[in-house]
Formats: structure tokens, C-alpha cells, sequence
């Protein structure tokens, strides 16, 4: 039996990620919020919390931390799971904050031990987890214009992980460099970003995710499977 999902329940999820990462974005760029770990707090009760309250029918979610000693094996760091029906889906990404006010800012940085590039290495740990879960970037903007048309407008700008490699591969004179934020403009007007509800759409109802069982638990599970410990699990009541 495969995953199945109402979907009702598809659109709710996909809706309440796009609207609590628009009042993410537009509270970094009022300055209310500054960081990105401050950013990642604000989506993620915000998310939770709408699944929570009384627009949510049939949802519930929660935040847990699960600490572990192979938490950056993935390159990521966060893990969303969507339970239906006794099976789940995992989408996990990795959030970045570069300055899109600069352009030549070099908002990675080298790794000490191999002299090349962090966000490459993450891209290739990456890797080894697309055949299970869907990957993707989340890219985090504080300017109040968008810098470019194919960005997404009112949110955070996401793209596949398989694009961000391939980018990387074919456009990219050294694909072991430091990326800076021109790289990054330049991938946004050949790669089509798009927001995190219909990245958690495409999730639920696509192929970008195996359904899998969780039986022992999901702290279990993320240890297990070296998934990032910050983790929202969002549950479908049957």
C-alpha cells in the first residue's frame, strides 16, 4: 500500500508552510528577526502552530530535537516528516543566509581540512539521501527587493537539490570554490525556485519522497537513518 493523503490535507500543509514562511520573511526584513537561526524558530512556530490551531482539520504537528552525534552527516539541517496512515514521507533541507545586497559576497566558506568549498561538500553528503527523502536548498533573503524575477517573491526561495547540483557541475567554472551571491543570482535565472509549501506539495503527492515506516519511533529513526536532529513531524488524523 502506498502513502496516501486527503487532499484537503495536502493543501492545508502546503498552505500553512507558505504563510508561515511569508511572516518569517517579512519579519526579517522589518528586522524583527535578524538571524537565521532566529528565522528558523519563527517558520517553524509559525508552521506548527497553524497545524495546530483552529484553521487546521485533521493536522497536528510537533517540533522535537533529537541530538545525536551524526546530526551534520546529511549536509542539512532540518527533517520534515508527513505521517498518513501508518506510512511517512521526509523531505530534509538545508537553510542559508546569504547577503543578496552584495553580490560578490562570499557567503560560503572553505572547508579547513580539503581547502574547497562547505556548501559543495554539503551538496555532496547530500546526495547519498535523494534516492530516499527529497533535498532541497531553503535560501533566506533580508532585502526588501527581489533580486531577480525567477526568486520567489513573498517567501524564502527553495530549489531541488538535483538543480543546485547541476548548476553547480555545468555553470560553475570551479564547482569546488567558494560560492558568493553573483553564483547565486546567476542559478535563480536558470533554475526556477519556488516556495516551501509547494516543495511539501510536491512531497506528499510526487515521487520526491519514498513512503516509509517509522515503527520504533522517530527519534529512532532519525538517529538511525543520520537524518538532521531539528525535526517538524506533522501527523494526518485518521
Amino acid at each position: 500500500m502506498g502513502f496516501e493523503i486527503k487532499n484537503e490535507m495536502v493543501d492545508q500543509i502546503s498552505e500553512f508552510a507558505f504563510y508561515a514562511d511569508m511572516s518569517a520573511n517579512a519579519n526579517l526584513k522589518r528586522r524583527i528577526i535578524e538571524t537565521k537561526k532566529e528565522y528558523r524558530s519563527d517558520f517553524t512556530k509559525r508552521f506548527t502552530g497553524f497545524m495546530n490551531g483552529p484553521l487546521s482539520s485533521g493536522l497536528s504537528a510537533e517540533t522535537i530535537c533529537v541530538p545525536h552525534k551524526k546530526k551534520k552527516k546529511s549536509g542539512c539541517d532540518t527533517t520534515i516528516i508527513i505521517t498518513s496512515k501508518g506510512l511517512s514521507k521526509v523531505a530534509i533541507y538545508k537553510n542559508k543566509y546569504p547577503n543578496f545586497g552584495d553580490q560578490l559576497d562570499d557567503w560560503d566558506k572553505l572547508k579547513r581540512e580539503t581547502g574547497k568549498s562547505l556548501f559543495t561538500s554539503q551538496l555532496k553528503r547530500q546526495k547519498k539521501y535523494r534516492d530516499k527523502y527529497a533535498v532541497f536548498q531553503k535560501f533566506i533573503s533580508n532585502q526588501l527587493k527581489v533580486e531577480h524575477q525567477h526568486m520567489s517573491k513573498e517567501t524564502a526561495s527553495c530549489v531541488w537539490h538535483s538543480d543546485v547540483v547541476i548548476f553547480n557541475q555545468h555553470y560553475r567554472k570551479n564547482p569546488e570554490s567558494i560560492w558568493n551571491t553573483e553564483n547565486l543570482l546567476d542559478m535563480f535565472h536558470i533554475t526556477q525556485s519556488t516556495d516551501i509549501g509547494s516543495i511539501l506539495k510536491s512531497v506528499c503527492l510526487g515521487g520526491d519522497a519514498e513512503p516509509v515506516h517509522i515503527p520504533n519511533g522517530i527519534e529512532d529513526y532519525i538517529r538511525t537513518n543520520k537524518l538532521p536532529s531539528r525535526v517538524i513531524s506533522i501527523k494526518v488524523l485518521d
